[in-house]
């Protein structure tokens, strides 16, 4: 930026060339010395050179950068704490910012992401052992130079041996990367913060959002002290890591030592975590999917001209006042809904009465906003020519009223229709790329899952006698079929690039190599001492992982959890007669329902266990066998028949939301980031905010009401980047923009 005409020409002994940002306490400048030197010069703003607390203020955050000035921060080259303005320069720095690239770039990913961690790691390392905590670690706050990240800006920072100048009360940095401690205790606050938020800026930089996100900085410092993490795409190296350094108390959290040698260790890939293809991203626990989550991030629109760091200032830090409500109402009771409205409330009342005590440095990456649209997030597909509305059966068929069954993998929906058609459809414009089943055929088509590039599919005659059917392997891009396994598949699951099938009862569960079809291993449970019989097992997957949900007649019902190469990873047994299935999972928690009968119908329970198969004792749900039910984020979510929504957190099971949606056989819900979606069978889509419960949107039907029997519903919508997929009775499915959920296909 050119300089303003305000703006003086020569600061001490170097000459104003541009304005490199201004933020709440002063203004950065380019600047040249008089031996042709660059550097950033950072000038106080004129209001705050009177004020003899500020002064200080700066002159130790000049006394810290100086101490840590290295390889891995901009070393301060001149500085006058004591002029009428004061001010600092530092080395000239070129490179973007971290926000900056992420913006413009999307997420970093494989040895571009090791090397900022390490970098990152080192730069703390160096801050630590110069007896400094840095207090502001932000995108903003990190510079992408040729030669590695630098951090930038020790404007709030603190020495270990000074006492802090923090008054008692007020809370300063950027809330989505601020630690729960910079918000309760401020005071008190140690290297284990800086540790906390540079875990904050790694699942920035792997995924283009914060992981703890809200509409408004009161809400997003509610959930650093009090909700888990957003960790959905982050490669799963790197959340093994970060996901330690970002526990609620500073005692929970790595050494700096021990967090390098972590980030060390990271591969150069970009592995995603195993529960990527669960909720917090589109797909359902339990549905058997292979593919990868959703589409790129969209970056937002930003000045493609690369400049080097422009440090994002403070607001000045306001007059003391109600110092102590903050503190008292964030660590106070944890009623949700109660406790967000009195920080909020107490807050607004600070700032009403001039005795405002949070100065607040405001994200300027992205962030959370309350739009739906903001939270998908992504992109259209390449040649997106929607919104469209393609039928999975021919008009002329008239063969079916019911809903498809579908499952997405990469830019593809694939989808049957009453074990009658099979197809795939392009995301970009809902055109079928290739078909099974022809109107006069008798054989039946089942997709049965989708994983590792192919498409499995059951094939039947119904009318042929002793007909044991097939199970086939299709090449997901050209619909060829590759292999086939004679025998009929009772029940299926596909996860670690097997498909595992119950093909006859009593003698195990067979295991299928997705790509050939040459069989790899054998499950059988081992025999109960009560019973003189192996136990019978069904197969299901969660997250890519298999399980065998066995029961016997004399021995309780045990649920295996089993490698990629048919061994037991844990087991889990518990009383009733029912089997143990797993519905879904969050990290390395899974969820499992098991039917209790009574007189008054079925009812299902729930309740969870860790990556152990031990229990979680804090959870346990009972729903009728109609809800259904999806698991992600940390939480279990119920839409129930009447319409109703809750939401409960895993930990505890304590119920966090209840909401009333207005519709009747809502499909389960698909989570995608802060969003929560479902479907009725004639398509009309809801989005809910995952946090709050609350109705952001929902569209007009999308295809005619299905007036036939009540059909099994469990999922109708999924999500690919920006674009909202929907199954609805026709059987159709329908696309159109989230960001436009309005804009509709016209009707046929």
């Amino acid at each position: 930026m050119n300089l303003a005409a305000e703006d003086p020409s020569v600061i001490g002994d170097y000459t104003l060339l541009d304005r490199l940002g201004s933020g709440g306490m002063g203004v950065v400048y380019a600047a040249r010395s008089s031996s042709g030197r660059r550097v950033a010069l950072k000038l106080v703003h004129e209001r705050f050179a009177a004020d003899p607390e500020f002064r200080v203020r700066f002159r130790r955050e000049v006394e810290a950068a100086r101490r840590v000035s290295g390889v891995f921060t901009a070393a301060v080259v001149d500085a006058d704490p004591d002029a009428p303005r004061p001010w600092m320069a530092t080395a000239f720095v070129a490179g973007d910012t971290l926000g900056d690239r992420v913006r413009r770039q999307g997420p970093l990913r494989g040895a571009e992401l090791r090397r900022l961690a390490i970098g990152l790691g080192d730069a703390l390392r160096d801050i630590h052992r110069a007896g400094v905590v840095h207090r502001d670690l932000k995108p903003a706050n990190i510079v992408l130079s040729d030669d590695g990240p630098r951090v930038i800006d020790f404007g709030i920072s603190r020495a270990s041996d000074h006492q802090a100048l923090t008054t008692t009360g007020r809370v300063m940095g950027t809330p989505p990367f601020m630690s729960p401690e910079q918000f309760s205790t401020p005071k008190d606050v140690g290297p284990a913060s800086d540790v906390f938020s540079l875990a904050s800026v790694l699942v920035f930089a792997a995924t283009g959002r914060e992981p703890f996100t809200a509409e408004s900085p009161y809400m997003t410092a509610y959930r650093v002290v009090h909700d888990m993490p957003d960790l959905t795409g982050v490669p799963a190296a790197l959340r093994e890591v970060v996901s330690r350094c970002l526990g609620k108390e500073p005692k929970e959290r790595p050494s700096v030592e021990t967090l390098l040698a972590g980030l060390r260790a990271l591969p150069d890939d970009d592995a995603v975590p195993d529960d990527d293809t669960m909720p917090g991203d589109d797909t359902m626990p339990g549905e058997r999917l292979g593919g990868p989550g959703s589409g790129p991030i969209d970056p937002a629109a930003a000045d493609e001209t690369s400049r080097p760091y422009a440090p994002t200032q403070h607001a000045p830090t306001q007059p003391d006042g109600p110092h102590t409500t903050l503190r008292t109402l964030l660590t106070g009771p944890r009623n949700p809904n109660r406790t967000r409205t009195r920080v909020a409330l107490a807050v607004v009342l600070a700032l009403l009465s001039g005795g405002g005590t949070w100065a607040v440095v405001e994200a300027r990456h992205g962030g959370g906003g309350g739009r739906a649209a903001a939270e998908l997030g992504g992109k259209l597909p390449e040649g997106w020519q929607g919104p469209w509305r393609t039928g999975v059966l021919p008009a002329s068929w008239n063969a079916s009223s019911g809903t498809p069954a579908c499952q997405r993998s990469g830019a593809s929906l694939f989808c049957d229709s009453d074990d009658t058609r099979l197809v795939r459809i392009r995301i970009s414009d809902g055109s079928v790329a290739w078909a099974h089943g022809q109107a006069e055929e008798e054989d039946w088509y089942g997709l049965l899952g989708v994983g590792g590039g192919m498409v499995l599919e059951q094939r039947q005659n119904p009318s042929a006698e002793n007909d044991p059917g097939k199970i086939r392997g299709v090449a997901a891009a050209t619909g060829r079929v590759v292999w086939s396994v004679t025998g009929y598949a009772g029940t299926t699951a596909v996860g670690d690039g097997v498909l595992l099938a119950d093909l006859d009862g009593r003698d195990g569960l067979r295991a299928f190599d997705v790509r050939d079809g040459d069989e790899r291993w054998t499950f059988r449970p081992p025999r109960a001492a009560a019973d003189s019989a192996a136990a019978t097992c069904e197969p299901a997957a969660v997250g890519g992982h298999l399980y065998a949900a066995c029961g016997a007649e004399t021995a309780r019902p045990k649920l295996y959890a089993l490698t990629s190469n048919g061994g037991v990873r844990w087991s889990h047994e518990t009383n009733g007669s029912a089997v143990l299935t797993p519905v879904g999972g969050s990290g390395t928690t899974v969820v499992l329902s098991q039917d209790l009968f009574s007189s008054d119908g079925t009812t299902m329970r729930y309740i969870a266990v860790d990556g152990s198969g031990h229990r979680l004792k804090g959870f346990e749900l009972t729903e009728p066998d109609t809800a259904m039910v999806t698991v992600g984020q940390g939480a279990v979510y119920v839409v129930r028949e009447n319409g109703e929504a809750a939401a409960y957190r895993l930990t505890d099971g304590k119920r966090l939301w209840t909401v009333r949606l207005g519709q009747d056989g809502l499909s389960a819900f698909t989570v995608k980031g802060n969003l929560l979606l479902s479907a009725t069978s004639s398509g009309r889509t809801l989005a809910v905010d995952r946090r709050t419960g609350t109705l952001l949107w929902s569209t007009e039907r999308l295809a005619d009401e299905n007036n036939g029997d009540q059909e099994e519903y469990g999922r109708r919508v999924w999500v690919y980047g920006r674009t909202v997929l929907v199954a609805a009775a026709g059987p159709v499915v329908t696309a159109f923009d989230g960001a436009a959920p309005e804009k509709l296909p016209k009707a046929p």
